[in-house]
């Protein structure tokens, strides 16, 4: 859709309100003022502030993107948790009947849509080894060609089960919802895991800043290895020292202290 088939079909709509999430340049502050919004709310970094009716300063770079956009929605008199804030209904649960998955169970999502966020296949299968030596049964997701296939390479040197590219959106819920444990990337797990609940533990490149887009939470946790020229942003390096630098048995720590802190019924 173009701009201007934009720009009509918002103002057919008549909406009310208009919320720039973006906090960054370019937005769209140009396109809700030419489509009448009456009231357009946004941050003055996006650049086009005069074009706002309620205008808020700049975040600052330790915030985290959740708490950004929770802040937009309080000007406008909404209130809202970047925590707990979706249930998945107990009928999507039952699906989880027929994928055979046994409990106490950790789901591992080592996929990415950027191959310079993911962290090493060998770190993957020594993880599930770590998880299936302590009798837990584990669980590989993702979704697509690519992520099915380093799924099957960690499947095949640990086994865990393989369920990547084989479930539906609700079916994939289901299983996080109740997951004892989840280990990730960076990735939209993270954030659906903190949005149900879920511990959560997340191993992160250095790519972007681990403060403001990590998913938040008591049951969170993000590794990631510091580094002076971290945030790198979109110029990664082959070395990549931020994420495989962290160690199996620095997931297996936080994973510990999650677990003894949740209601999961694994130590």
């Amino acid at each position: 859709m173009t701009w201007r088939q934009s720009r009509a079909a918002i103002k057919r709509d008549g909406y009310d309100l208009g919320i720039l999430l973006n906090s960054f340049s370019p937005n769209l502050a140009s396109l809700l003022w030419s489509a009448n919004v009456p009231m357009r709310v946004g941050y003055v970094s996006v650049g086009e502030a005069p074009l706002l009716n309620i205008v808020l300063p700049k975040p600052a770079s330790t915030q985290s993107e959740q708490s950004i956009q929770l802040n937009l929605l309080e000007a406008c008199g909404f209130y809202g948790r970047s925590e707990c804030w979706l249930k998945v209904p107990d009928e999507k649960i039952d699906v989880l009947a027929g994928l055979r998955v046994n409990t106490p169970f950790v789901v591992l999502h080592p996929g990415t849509g950027n191959p310079a966020k993911t962290w090493l296949p060998e770190s993957w299968i020594v993880l599930a080894r770590h998880f299936r030596g302590q009798g837990l049964h584990v669980v590989l997701t993702g979704q697509g060609a690519a992520e099915e296939q380093l799924a099957s390479r960690i499947a095949n040197n640990s086994g865990a089960q393989n369920l990547a590219d084989k479930l539906t959106w609700q079916e994939w819920l289901a299983l996080l919802a109740k997951a004892d444990l989840v280990v990730g990337v960076d990735s939209v797990v993270g954030h659906v895991c903190a949005a149900i609940g879920r511990p959560f533990v997340g191993v992160y490149s250095g790519i972007g800043s681990i403060a403001r887009w990590a998913p938040t939470g008591a049951r969170t946790i993000a590794l990631t290895k510091p580094m002076p020229c971290s945030p790198c942003h979109t110029r990664p390096c082959r070395e990549r020292t931020c994420i495989t630098a962290v160690g199996v048995e620095d997931v297996q720590k936080a994973a510990n202290q999650l677990l003894r802190t949740s209601d999961a019924h694994i130590i």
